[in-house]
């Protein structure tokens, strides 16, 4: 982290400013003025010195301006300002709650530091942030004057409240905007077990500095996520924040969808920081917002955006009947696959579904087949707030005849009460059916994926496609140019069943799960997720 700190010191003077702008400056009696303005669109900060050598050691005021001269001058725009804080003078810094300052009996003359944290980010959409400090020290004496500096720029950081007005009085700004408090669940064995670290050295001072409360839990087991869920007392948190891959997200959710109230718990605010290999909802949350997917990048979204729709699918199992809540994705074929059958390569991070592919592609010449079937026209449909299967209610969805040679596919139309139905009969490569733009973070699977559009994108690969080509189509998903290949389809729907004809693996969030066939359903915008728009 880089550090700016400017040693200015003494007497804070809150001055009147026209309209929307507001100036607080601090004077050292012989050498620097710094000074924090207030508007509307940003946050300056402006440091002058003492020009005049005759009179540097005259006690200096902001209105001896023939006497200084600017030093720096910087202006930050309130969407890269986390926050305030009043620490220690010395280092290491320790933060300090501007109640305790104000009744403190200490000296007059003794010093504190005001710290303003801010995640820069310069050049285009998707650049990483880095985290800058600008740190003033004042004395004691001067409290007040600090602590309305301090409120007024976290007020105007607080992505709850829109910008207030300089008039407004900081008490009501303080009312209304009382800090908040986050559930941190940090899982330090997935991936590659740096989670832990990587909350502690990166995110932890970033909340902080946003004035965020934190109850941190580390799991120790699997399922624990999911108690905590089916537990949790609904309003105590703003957030709850998942700091791990894709799979403690799929336990939360599947602990919120076994609540009595689970259509208010589903509506539980969720952040994303990304701890584990494949991380599928966390890049698109940072590919939607325009940030880099890395920690910082994430941390900033969950620090500064705010709760936003985000679909949840239905899954049944027809053999078990056993359902499950999924917020990203149902794999079948080579991606489950390569999924399960890379979980003891944990240790090389993404890569390892790169090294598990290229030992696939030479080795393993396998082909799945089964049908596809899902719902093209639904008129009619509304969407409830109930995690349903209403969609298959009176649908009989009947198995058809296999093709008459290998590379063919068979097509059916079907109209039912509930919609037409379509289906596909044959040999797939891959069937991947996404809730988001990036199940992984390697993979831009469904360009056009929508967080709350209502829909589950099938993507398809159909086993007509060469084994040459194929190595082109999965190298091109990365970057999402997949979608131009011949054999490739992605289609929309709210509803589809997956049969297998062998005894495949499936995976729902990445988690492998029992059975051969599957259903599904998409509920628009029932869960909530953190994100910057």
């Amino acid at each position: 982290m880089e550090q700016v700190q400017w040693k200015s010191t003494s007497s804070f003077f809150l001055n009147a400013a026209p309209s929307d702008c507001s100036a607080l400056m601090c004077c050292n009696p012989m050498r620097y003025i710094a000074q924090f303005s207030i508007a509307s669109e940003c946050l300056q900060l402006s440091i002058y010195y003492n020009s005049n050598r005759k009179s540097k050691n005259a006690t200096l005021l902001p209105t001896d301006m023939n006497h200084l001269k600017i030093r720096e001058h910087t202006q930050v725009k309130w969407s890269d300002v986390i926050g305030a804080e009043l620490t220690t003078n010395t280092a290491p810094y320790q933060i300090l709650s501007p109640s305790t300052l104000l009744t403190s009996a200490v000296s007059t003359d003794t010093m504190y530091g005001i710290q303003v944290t801010m995640a820069i980010r310069t050049g285009q959409a998707h650049a990483k942030r880095r985290i800058r400090k600008w740190k003033c020290h004042f004395f004691i004496r001067d409290i007040q004057q600090v602590v309305t500096c301090a409120q007024y720029i976290n007020a105007y950081a607080d992505p709850r409240f829109g910008i207030p007005s300089i008039d407004t009085d900081l008490s009501s700004i303080n009312t209304i905007l009382s800090p908040r408090k986050f559930l941190v669940i940090v899982n330090p064995a997935s991936g590659q077990k740096k989670a832990s670290g990587m909350y502690h050295n990166a995110v932890e001072s970033l909340f902080a500095a946003g004035g965020i409360l934190i109850d941190l839990v580390i799991t120790e087991k699997q399922g624990e996520a999911t108690e905590l869920a089916r537990n949790m007392q609904l309003g105590k948190y703003d957030c709850v924040v998942i700091v791990s891959g894709d799979g403690l997200i799929h336990e939360f959710f599947q602990g919120l969808q076994e609540r009595e109230d689970c259509t208010d718990a589903i509506k539980q605010p969720l952040g994303v920081i990304p701890g584990g290999t494949g991380n599928g909802l966390c890049v698109s949350n940072c590919f939607r917002g325009n940030e880099s997917f890395d920690a910082i990048g994430a941390a900033y979204i969950v620090v500064k955006g705010k709760a936003s729709p985000l679909d949840l699918t239905m899954y049944q199992s027809l053999q078990d009947q056993k359902k499950y809540c999924s917020f990203l994705s149902l794999e079948w074929a080579f991606i489950a696959d390569l999924d399960i059958d890379s979980e003891n390569l944990r240790a090389l991070g993404p890569l390892r579904y790169t090294v598990k592919f290229v030992q696939m592609y030479f080795f393993t010449k396998k082909k799945y087949s089964g049908t596809i079937w899902y719902l093209a026209e639904d008129p009619e449909h509304c969407d409830t707030s109930e995690l349903d299967l209403s969609l298959f209610d009176n649908v009989t969805l009947e198995p058809l005849n296999a093709p008459s040679c290998a590379n063919e596919m068979v097509y059916h139309e079907k109209k039912t009460g509930n919609g037409v139905w379509k289906a596909i009969r044959g040999e797939f490569h891959l069937t991947w059916i996404n809730n988001v733009s990036h199940p992984s973070s390697d993979s831009f699977a469904v360009p056009g994926a929508k967080f709350d559009d209502g829909y589950a994108h099938i993507l398809l690969i159909k086993g007509c496609v060469q084994r040459s080509e194929l190595l082109k189509v999965m190298l091109a998903i990365e970057n999402g140019t997949h979608i131009q290949s011949a054999g490739v389809e992605i289609i929309k729907t709210r509803a589809f069943q997956v049969v297998s004809d062998a005894q495949d693996k499936f995976c729902v969030d990445g988690e492998l799960v029992p059975g051969t066939a599957f259903r599904g359903q998409v509920h628009r915008g029932v869960a909530r997720v953190v994100s910057i728009m």
